[in-house]
């Protein structure tokens, strides 16, 4: 606005100069394009508009904010799913894969899916799954009769379906796992993410869930 005001004067100057030589602008419509030009100027109009301005910028701000604040959320969703007064530890232990062969045709397909015991995090009442192989919190160990999580600091085992802080005493005959006479499966054609427990091991024959592999 102040730029518009600039110009104008210095149209008004080349137009008073022009007078010199017969171009004088009438005296009425260089007021009127004065007054014109103080009005485009006006602080008033000038703070009217600020508002306006100030209101985008808070909008743009606040959606920032919600955006990481919606983001730092889901990262500690995620830490909450792996860690805890047990920290996550690297190295060492086996992936405990249930056994298949193409013959068992799981959920109709002719070729296997590779399913791995699966701790959900680093805590007791952590739940156990079968998910596809190669993610986290795939390690174990056999350790004191017990299948201890390998990616976890302090005495966290296989239970039923989930951690038991504590060993919990288990038997590993002929590929199975076994506890007080049930075996470890899902007991039906595996799908990812499905949870595990103890049940009878003859209905886990009868699906060919009932063996493992440690690799």
């Amino acid at each position: 606005m102040r730029l518009s005001y600039i110009n104008f004067l210095a149209t008004v100057v080349t137009v008073a100069e022009g007078g010199t030589t017969g171009l004088r602008a009438p005296a009425k419509q260089i007021e009127d394009a004065t007054d014109a030009a103080a009005a485009a100027t006006d602080p008033a109009l000038e703070a009217a508009a600020s508002p306006l301005e100030d209101e985008s910028v808070h909008r743009v701000l606040d959606k920032k904010k919600k955006k990481k604040r919606r983001k730092k959320n889901r990262k500690k969703k995620d830490d909450d799913d792996t860690t805890s007064s047990s920290s996550s530890v690297s190295g060492g232990g086996d992936r405990v894969e249930m056994y298949c062969k193409d013959s068992f045709e799981w959920q109709g397909r002719d070729k296997c899916k590779d399913y791995c015991l699966t701790y959900s995090g680093c805590k007791s009442g952590a739940s156990i799954r079968i998910k596809d192989c190669g993610g986290k919190n795939q390690r174990w160990k056999k350790t004191n009769g017990g299948l201890k999580a390998a990616g976890c600091s302090g005495d966290l085992y296989l239970g039923d379906g989930e951690l038991r802080k504590g060993r919990v005493s288990l038997d590993f005959k002929s590929g199975e796992i076994r506890r007080s006479g049930k075996c470890l499966t899902q007991m039906h054609h595996p799908r990812d993410g499905e949870p595990v427990e103890f049940r009878s091991c003859e209905k886990a024959r009868r699906s060919d869930t009932n063996e493992w592999r440690f690799k």
